[in-house]
């Protein structure tokens, strides 16, 4: 028998531009063949703090341990730009617990490497890590911010390695402290892209600079090859088993509270009836024993009452 549901046409319209939270999509628009747009990107972000960047050349992604039995660390961007900075750029959509170990750790690679090793002289390059969540970190507690800039400092709150610096940007938070009409600077621009690129199916450019529009030009899923389908396609699944694991998550917790609170107001509601019948069996004459017996308080109950 003919399956007619493969003639039946779908009226649900197809996301026209690349989701830039899966690993295929920030990759490939932020990736070598995209130059440009990682540039300012980057420019979005550290400008104000370290100035204009005009180029930069990728690097392996691929970081081996000095020895065998140290584990491979694989960044999802890294480059240096021409003035031998080097800038590591993660994505990460699941929310990590140890995510600044994480970023730590990524750093300190940098440094074992890069470092220029001398016989009395340590030499630490400019290392930057640009971390980009679609989840809240818990470390941070002000919910009115969503970047945070990190150093190592002393007790005087005096930087003491200014050529290392850590940046954690917060895009659920970002997108619940800003309105499109509000984003007024660069990186405000580029997160709304990150954040909302994959939903958008028909619309086009909401920003006039021309950078935004060739981005958009390019990101379109029907420029793609037919490999670079292929691979968005499994990029595509990865990301939603990420984000059903999550919603599963937080459905279950959501529930395990319910069930903690119906029991909680179970075991309230009993105790207040314990103490009414106490009461009223005290004041009709019972002794302590009694009511002890029948309610099953405690003597500490009574003490004082």
């Amino acid at each position: 028998m003919k399956n007619e549901q493969q003639n039946i046409p779908t009226t649900e319209k197809q996301p026209k531009y690349l989701n830039l939270l899966t690993d295929f999509g920030f990759k490939k628009m932020f990736g070598e063949e995209n130059k440009k747009f990682l540039i300012a990107l980057i420019n979005s972000i550290l400008s104000e703090s370290v100035g204009e960047i005009e180029d930069v050349t990728y690097m392996n992604t691929e970081q081996l341990g000095e020895n065998p039995k140290e584990k491979k660390m694989v960044y999802d961007i890294y480059c240096t730009t021409s003035d031998k900075q080097h800038v590591i750029v993660e994505l990460q959509i699941g929310g990590q617990s140890y995510f600044g170990d994480r970023a730590f750790t990524y750093v300190s690679r940098l440094v074992s490497r890069e470092a220029v090793k001398g016989e009395r002289k340590y030499s630490v390059p400019p290392i930057y890590s640009i971390n980009i969540l679609d989840f809240r970190m818990t470390v941070f507690n002000d919910r009115s911010n969503y970047l945070w800039e990190v150093q190592l400092k002393d007790q005087r709150n005096e930087i003491f390695l200014p050529q290392i610096k850590f940046i954690f940007i917060e895009l659920c938070t970002f997108a619940r402290l800003f309105k499109k009409s509000e984003y007024r600077e660069a990186l405000h621009r580029w997160l709304y892209i990150i954040k909302n690129m994959g939903e958008a199916s028909t619309e086009e450019c909401p920003f006039d600079e021309p950078i935004y529009r060739d981005f958009f030009d390019c990101c379109k899923v029907d420029k793609l090859t037919t490999m670079e389908k292929e691979d968005y396609a499994k990029s595509i699944l990865e990301y939603q088993e990420v984000k059903d694991t999550i919603e599963f998550e937080r459905e279950y917790a959501r529930e395990e509270g319910r069930a903690e609170g119906r029991a909680e107001g179970r075991a309230e509601g009993e105790a207040k009836a314990k103490l009414a019948m106490a009461k009223s069996m005290f004041e009709k004459g019972f002794d302590i024993d009694t009511i002890i017996s029948i309610t099953g308080l405690t003597a500490e109950y009574f003490v004082g009452n």
